[in-house]
């Protein structure tokens, strides 16, 4: 949330907080009922979108003013709140006839309609800083003057009364809609997720598991983020929820806090693209798309994969050139204290895990084709599929309290951490592969979530609960209100044309290469989308790109993938990286080392989305695995180990501490993989990774023959960590 330019003290809670207070949570109950309930009511025409975008005002507001109570913060949330109030109830009461009437509204459409776009700007500036209102108000400013422009930009030149009738129009329409529908429960579902206990099991199976691993506390890390942020969908989020236990747990292994920061966020940033569980943007893009939510699971593996490959590179190379101070971290004598001897060894948090996941993978499997339990099937569907799923997972649960209460271990606790994890997750997808819509799907893991949360009593603590729910309030309000922002941009782009002419100017620029036109985008696609949430993200790319590569004949799939891919990379990218803010702040150090950190370790990953699109067959399976998987395999395995051998030389270790120069001679090699990509050159791209092995040898001998003194690093206990 943007802070404020001036330094007003805060002021102490009185009755009018516990009023606010008060009305924050009837303006949640009501979103919630409206949601739950949109199937019992569901008024004609926009009227429901009325009354959505009017509550996560509210809320979002409720929001600015909870969090740092100021006398001007006051003012501005209550002149908003009532001006929204009065506006969305003239809308709502008169929604069928502006909707239905031609394209000039009158001065009370105009004037109201305008006062909830400024609360929209306003929100948004709260939550997520300048970019979007700065985008909105380009957009809009050149959908009046684009008669005007030169060049490309010049379009057809409309009439001011209708541009602002379009503008009133369509901030009920679009992706607001399908925020209203179910995006917002979505948001509000995956952050709740982990204040009902959901992340115990996760980040208990990852501490315990890392201390075997090389790197220590860092794989402890990339494990628990990719398994806790498949269902949180924002990289800053998890990076929320695991930081405060995987970065200390490093700072104490040896790294640095600006270390811990960026290696937490480019952990957590890939947790939404990881199969089975993806983020909240996968259900949208299959929807969207409409294929299967298992085509979207396909598309992911490999990309996955590689992510999670290249940063465990990375960390074992950097771990081994600093052994001198990374190490192997132990609990604490406290975490000693405060846990079960069992707790410190990995079996516990897997037999949990196990006895929920098992069952909970049997289902899904019953769910596709594999038919392995067909009498568990009660029919088609929506009660059915719960029905199974209730079974199923129900059996594992019990089967696994009743040996927990017969060794007396611990595992019980992690047990139902776990079924609150799987059991929702898995409602979403069971309804999903059976094709119902997500409007179906998300409020029954809603449901799940909280009923379970309340039942097996892993948090029981009020002020967790309480936290938790104000924070996915807030932030899924935040995306609903910034998406009126996407859909006024999207309208605009295709009202005007500007959209057909830049994907022309582009492809011109690019002398019709995919390679280049991708790099521009991507490049103008990070800049666009500083600092934004996930969903947003991909939107904003959807709309403005994803037409222009689909012009140069790019694979539609691929490049909605490309989009989905953005939302995790643009999080990790300076100048505004969300994530290493909040690792940042978690670490304790500054923004730009960690901002260091993460570009030193990522920026493989910059160029990936290049990659994808030169070769979305392959690494994306968009055809049937059988029949092209020999084709496939030679090339990704080909780009795992010039991965490897890239990420481990940045980390300055393969098999030796390695020079700048032996560096280097890496990164010369990934552009010969590159290279042969861009020419489909099948011998150079088997090649690239015969020479990685190559240079790899040649560092261990080179490591060998050079004299100890040279080989040893001296320790350094400055904060500042090793290039």
């Amino acid at each position: 949330m943007a802070e404020d330019r001036g330094a007003h003290q805060e002021r102490k809670p009185d009755r009018l907080d516990a009023v606010v207070t008060g009305m924050f949570w009837l303006s949640l109950a009501a979103m919630l009922a409206m949601g739950l309930g949109q199937f019992r009511w569901d008024p004609p025409v926009q009227a429901y979108q009325n009354a959505h975008l009017a509550f996560a005002i509210w809320i979002g507001l409720f929001g600015f003013v909870m969090r740092k109570r100021t006398t001007p913060r006051w003012v501005i949330a209550a002149l908003l709140m009532i001006g929204v109030a009065i506006a969305e109830y003239y809308f709502f009461q008169g929604a069928e006839d502006f909707f239905l009437r031609p394209r000039f509204g009158t001065w009370p459409d105009i004037i109201l309609g305008m006062l909830i776009f400024l609360s929209v700007l306003a929100v948004s500036y709260m939550y997520f800083g300048w970019v979007f209102p700065i985008l909105g108000v380009i957009f809009i400013t050149y959908h009046f003057t684009a008669g005007f422009m030169p060049g490309f930009l010049r379009g057809a030149d409309f009439e001011a009364w209708e541009v602002l009738t379009r503008i009133v129009q369509k901030q009920h329409t679009a992706v607001v809609d399908q925020a209203s529908r179910f995006l917002w429960l979505l948001i509000f579902w995956g952050i709740l997720l982990a204040a009902a206990g959901a992340s115990l099991v996760v980040v208990g199976m990852a501490r315990a598991f890392s201390r075997r691993l090389v790197g220590g506390p860092a794989m402890g890390a990339l494990i628990a983020s990719g398994i806790a942020g498949s269902f949180v969908g924002a990289g800053p989020n998890n990076v929320a929820i695991t930081g405060p236990i995987t970065i200390p747990a490093m700072v104490r292994g040896g790294y640095t806090p600006e270390e811990g920061g960026g290696i937490e966020g480019v952990a957590s940033n890939a947790s939404t693209i990881t199969p089975p569980i993806l983020g909240i943007v996968a259900f949208v893009m299959a929807n969207l798309l409409g294929i299967s939510y298992l085509e979207v699971i396909r598309m992911a593996i490999i990309p996955a994969a590689m992510w999670y490959i290249g940063t465990a590179a990375y960390i074992i190379g950097h771990a081994k050139r600093n052994a001198h101070r990374i190490k192997r971290v132990e609990a604490t004598a406290e975490e000693a204290a405060a846990q079960p001897q069992a707790d410190q060894k990995p079996w516990p948090y897997v037999r949990g895990a196990l006895f929920v996941f098992v069952p909970l993978l049997l289902l899904l499997l019953n769910l596709t084709t594999i038919r392995i339990f067909p009498w568990l099937l009660f029919g088609d569907g929506a009660f059915p599929v719960l029905m199974s799923a209730f079974v199923m997972v129900l059996g594992g649960v019990l089967a696994s309290v009743a040996l927990a209460l017969l060794t007396r271990s611990p595992m019980g606790m992690y047990v139902r951490s776990a079924a609150i994890a799987a059991v929702p997750v898995g409602i979403i997808i069971a309804l999903v592969l059976e094709g119902f819509t997500l409007r179906t799907a998300v409020p029954a893991a809603l449901m799940a979530t909280l009923m379970l949360g309340v039942i097996l009593r892993v948090e029981t603590r009020w002020s967790v609960w309480s936290s938790g729910m104000k924070n996915a309030a807030f932030y899924a309000s935040a995306v609903s209100v910034v998406l009126v922002i996407v859909t006024i941009l999207a309208d605009t782009i295709g009202h005007t044309g500007v959209g057909t002419r830049f994907g022309g100017i582009v492809e011109d620029l690019s002398g019709g290469s995919v390679a280049l036109a991708g790099a521009l985008l991507i490049f103008l696609s990070v800049i666009m989308a500083a600092g934004l949430p996930n969903l947003a993200i991909y939107f904003l790319v959807t709309v403005t790109f994803v037409p222009i590569l689909a012009g140069m004949g790019v694979d539609v799939r691929a490049s909605h993938f490309v989009a989905f891919y953005m939302g995790s990379l643009s999080l990790i990218v300076p100048p505004v990286a969300g994530s290493a803010l909040v690792a940042a702040a978690l670490a304790g150090t500054t923004y730009g080392k960690v901002s260091w950190q993460l570009v030193k370790m990522a920026w493989p990953f910059y160029v990936f989305p290049i990659v994808l699109l030169l070769a979305p067959d392959d690494l994306l399976l968009l055809q049937n695995i059988p029949d092209n998987g020999l084709a496939t395999l030679p090339v990704v395995l080909s780009l795992a180990i010039v991965l490897i051998g890239i990420q481990m030389a940045s980390g300055g270790w393969v098999g030796a501490m390695l020079p700048p120069v032996g560096r280097a001679a890496f990164y010369v090699v990934g552009g010969v993989s590159f290279y042969a990509l861009l020419r489909s050159n099948g011998a150079a791209l088997l090649i690239a990774p015969l020479l990685t092995i190559a240079l790899a040898a040649a560092a261990i001998i080179y490591g060998k023959l050079r004299p100890a003194s040279q080989a040893t690093l001296e320790p350094t206990p400055t904060a500042q960590g090793d290039s």
